[in-house]
This record gives structure tokens, C-alpha cells and sequence, in this order.
């Protein structure tokens, strides 16, 4: 029996399901996916793995149907493989496929990284409004980070996927803000049970594009990961135009490129930013100032730090 090299298979791969080649490979797992429920034609109830396998010349995915067989599958493992069949450069496992313990594969870490980002791509941050106009059914493998909960659905639903005969799926939507751009996430299956509540900061991983009634939005993935984290800080630097000054705090307009953000600052803070002694003549000296350039930074909502001129100035 013929031993080859997963460089082999791809070479031979037609795109078609063959008979079983008469060959082996050996292969180290690199990362285990998903796995997914599936009927076969013959109604057969069956469980499906997915994972990333390579060797010294190249890395495939590879799916195994029988559960039974599962749990020998593991990240690092090494395996030999036999009666298998190469269909869209992915091996496919059955019952009748041989699957056994091998020799250490020392392969390549650029290689095993490779296999890895078939199971799990790599992820980069993106902006909202950047995914808007991404196509439908594009993978984001974005970090939508210090996203804020706008608005939640009241409950988790069921929907049916796949047609009046699919399996059921939970689904939670909720809508984040980041940027100044908002758009809706819907979680699926165990992602709907994730605990959120509006107001939170969250940060989701390996986001997939779709449509809704002619709305973009993102869908969560079996590679999704939803985590809370602080509530960041955002800078603000520009041009005040406006004041407004009342009892114990300052309104002011502030221009930050083309718009403006309405900001409101404690009157010893901003006092203390513009050296002054004290707030008797504080409205006349902000005015004389007009337009005068500043720095603001907020963090859920409270200004934490004032400058102006280069000096910053936090409040107690």
C-alpha cells in the first residue's frame, strides 16, 4: 500500500468523491472543530467531527462521521490513516476508515498554523461600519471590541434551521454600538445562553456577515467567543466652540472633525484645566479663549481627565 503525503492527495483531488484510495497518510492533528449533527440519506442519525490535519508538505481538513471513534482524535496527536476518501481537499472519515496511533510527524510550525486557521482564521479587528459593506456570508474574524449593548431581545427564541424539517436552534439578537455605528448580533444554539444585559461592553470573536430584511447584521459562529470587558475610555481632541456654564458644571461644543460632541465637565475640573483660581470670572475667560483647542476623556459617560495646553488634569 502506496504511503502519501497530504501534497499527494490534493494533487490527485478531482473535487469528486472517489472509491477509496489505496493508500495511507500519515497526519499530526492540529485543531479539532465543531462537531454537528447530520442524517444520512438512509435516515441514519450520525455525529460529525471536524478538524484540521498536516503533515511536511501541506495541511487539509478532514471530517470523521463515526462518534464512537471521536474521542481519538486530539490536538497533537499523531494518526495513520487509511480507507479514506478526498473529496474538496477534506478527508473524509467513515466507519469504514482506519484510523490509528502513529510515530511522532515533526512538522513545520508554519505549517501547523496553516491547519490551524482552516479550523479557526485568524482574527483582526474591523470596524462596524467596514462590515456594512462586506458581502453577505463573509467570515469577519474581526474583534468587535468595546462594542456596548444597546438593546437585547426580552427572551432567547427557537427557529427551525434548514427548512420546516431542520433542527431546532436557539437564537438571541442583540444590538452593539462601537464607534459611533450600530448593528445587531444574533447568537446561535449555546451562544444564546451567554448571560448579557444592556449597558455592558463586550468583545466577540469570528463574527459571520448575513442579511436580515434588507439589514446587514452578524450571525455568532462555532468559533465565536463573546467575553465582557471594562468599559474602555474614549479621547476626545478639538475645538470648543460653545459654553454653556451653569451652577457647578460646563457645557461645551466640542469639534472633533466634522461633528460635534455635547460634553459636560465638572466647574472645578475644567477651572483647574484652564488655570484659573477660582470660577468668578470663569464664563468671561472662556469666552475671551473661543475657539480654544482641548482634550476630554470619558469612560461610561464621566469624564475622568481634562487637558488643555499639554497638561492633563484628573478628577479627584
Amino acid at each position: 500500500m502506496a504511503q502519501k503525503t497530504i501534497k499527494d492527495l490534493k494533487k490527485t483531488n478531482s473535487g469528486r468523491a472517489g472509491p477509496y484510495p489505496d493508500c495511507t497518510v500519515r497526519v499530526k492533528v492540529a485543531k479539532v472543530g465543531h462537531s454537528a449533527n447530520f442524517t444520512a440519506s438512509n435516515g441514519e442519525e450520525m455525529v460529525i467531527l471536524n478538524f484540521s490535519v498536516a503533515d511536511t508538505t501541506d495541511s487539509i481538513m478532514a471530517t470523521l462521521n463515526d462518534q464512537k471513534r471521536h474521542k481519538l482524535v486530539a490536538e497533537g496527536k499523531c494518526l495513520l490513516l487509511r480507507n479514506f476518501v478526498v473529496k474538496n481537499n477534506k478527508i473524509i472519515l467513515t466507519k469504514l476508515s482506519k484510523l490509528m496511533t502513529c510515530s511522532p510527524i515533526e512538522v513545520p510550525e508554519d505549517i501547523i498554523q496553516q491547519a490551524v486557521f482552516l479550523i479557526q482564521p485568524p482574527s483582526t479587528r474591523k470596524k462596524i461600519a467596514k462590515v456594512k459593506t462586506m458581502p453577505i456570508k463573509s467570515y469577519c474574524h474581526s474583534h468587535w471590541q468595546n462594542c456596548e449593548v444597546e438593546s437585547s431581545d426580552e427572551c432567547t427564541r427557537t427557529v427551525k434551521v434548514g427548512g420546516p424539517s431542520g433542527q431546532d436552534a436557539d437564537i438571541h439578537t442583540i444590538r452593539i454600538e462601537s464607534d459611533g455605528d450600530e448593528i445587531n448580533l444574533s447568537l446561535w444554539r449555546e451562544m444564546a445562553k451567554v448571560p448579557l444585559k444592556v449597558g455592558q461592553y463586550i468583545e466577540a470573536t469570528q463574527c459571520l456577515t448575513g442579511d436580515w430584511q434588507g439589514q446587514k447584521k452578524l450571525n455568532s459562529t462555532r468559533n465565536t467567543k463573546v467575553t465582557q470587558v471594562d468599559i474602555p475610555e474614549t479621547t476626545y481632541t478639538g475645538m470648543v466652540e460653545g459654553i454653556s456654564v451653569d451652577e457647578d458644571k460646563v457645557e461645551i461644543a466640542l469639534q472633533v472633525g466634522e461633528t460635534y460632541q455635547d460634553l459636560t465637565i465638572r466647574k472645578d475640573v475644567l477651572i483647574a484645566s484652564v488655570h484659573l483660581d477660582s470660577e468668578e470670572s470663569l464664563e468671561d475667560h472662556l469666552t475671551e479663549m473661543l475657539p480654544f483647542l482641548i482634550t476630554v476623556t470619558t469612560k461610561g459617560g464621566d469624564i475622568i481627565s481634562v487637558s488643555q495646553d499639554g497638561t492633563r488634569d484628573r478628577p479627584e
